[in-house]
């Protein structure tokens, strides 16, 4: 299998009170945007195990020229002159870009292809 480099962003946001269900709707429009570009293997969200209106979004790209056009994208298409997240957040979020190796299988379900992504951590010897 060969190993691949990657960027990963990762960002952990929180919501305004009463602004869950709409801060997870634009999440989720931007991680479908990021999906149909070139260069975005992968998107997700996930929300916090104890319920609280707290989001780990994460988004897995081939490099970082990649991750700097789609991001500079979404912000031409979805963003606009006003950030739209900014009234939704309880406060600033935490953004962070890591490099990530990663290893992709394809295999054959139900007579699709289906690419599967598997992150590999690193520990230090």
């Amino acid at each position: 299998m060969e190993q691949h480099e990657g960027i990963l962003e990762t960002a952990i946001v929180s919501a305004r009170k009463g602004r869950d269900a709409r801060l997870l709707r634009v999440l989720e429009t931007r991680q479908k945007f990021k999906l149909r570009q070139e260069g975005c293997l992968s998107a997700w969200i996930s929300p916090s195990e104890d319920k609280q209106p707290i989001y780990l979004v994460q988004t897995l790209y081939d490099s970082k020229m990649s991750w700097k056009r789609i991001s500079d994208n979404l912000e031409n298409k979805l963003g606009g002159n006003e950030d739209p997240l900014e009234h939704l957040l309880a406060g600033p979020p935490l953004v962070g870009l890591f490099n990530s190796a990663y290893t992709i299988t394809k295999s054959e379900e139900n007579g699709e292809i289906v690419s599967r992504i598997t992150m590999i951590m690193r520990q230090k010897q």
